[in-house]
């Protein structure tokens, strides 16, 4: 296990200290963290690093599910706290720490949930559960990653799509994208568009849903003045035996 070079650590959109990487030492959520914390903390002992740093050189060291786990903690952290960026939320006194982090690790991978809890978590995950498009992606990839790591693209794509508003998923199943960076992209680009025209943007499909629902609840209505009328008349036949 050898130290490489020098370099900077982020995460989101934040740019943090720089820090350094070791080659030979990550976790990407696979496994128990287990080794991988304990390694990590006996790192930074040596090396006497501070609360930043030890943050800094985390985040370096974090791929994949595990990289996913922290950024999702991050985002529930915002909005908890009421923090529209990650910025903000790094610059306040509830940025979070070097040991919120391990724990976090720690509850998510250190108890490997059965395949089928995940795969109901999975499909619980829906685009419209979520603020924005790139929150619902980074969920449903954590998710997949952890039930697991070595899904095929397909299968990531497929997953992304049934978490969608029907609308939207048929323009991006249409448009038969190679991957899922590519269904991020189509996703995001949605998301500008119904920002600039808002309640304008509706679908048809909205728009056709609501009109039906209002008719068959007109319908019912009269149906039920219709009955009310007939009662009173005396004018009501039914199969009932006298």
């Amino acid at each position: 296990m050898t130290s490489g070079g020098t370099t900077g650590g982020s995460v989101g959109t934040v740019t943090l200290a720089p820090s350094v990487y070791v080659h030979g030492l990550s976790c990407n959520g696979g496994e128990p963290p287990t080794y991988f914390i304990d390694a990590f903390q006996n790192l930074a002992l040596v090396n006497n690093w501070d609360e930043s740093r030890k943050v800094c050189n985390l985040l370096l060291h974090l791929k994949e599910a595990a990289a996913d786990c922290i950024r999702n903690n991050i985002r529930i952290l915002m909005r908890s706290e009421n923090y529209n960026t990650e910025e903000e939320l790094f610059a306040s006194p509830h940025a979070p720490k070097f040991n919120d982090m391990l724990d976090w690790l720690r509850r998510d991978f250190s108890v490997q949930e059965a395949p089928e809890v995940l795969q109901r978590q999975l499909e619980r995950c829906r685009y419209e559960n979520y603020a924005s498009a790139a929150q619902y992606y980074h969920a449903k990839i954590y998710l997949m990653n952890r039930l697991d790591i070595n899904m095929p693209e397909s299968r990531r794509i497929s997953h992304l799509i049934k978490g969608m508003p029907r609308s939207l998923g048929q323009q991006i199943y249409l448009s038969n994208p190679p991957d899922v960076q590519t269904i991020l992209s189509l996703m995001c680009q949605f998301e500008r568009f119904n920002s600039l025209y808002g309640a304008e943007a509706n679908t048809l499909e909205q728009d056709l849903r609501n009109m039906m629902s209002h008719m068959l609840q007109q319908h019912r209505q009269e149906t039920k003045q219709e009955i009310n009328n007939l009662l009173v008349q005396g004018k009501v036949i039914t199969d009932s035996p006298t």
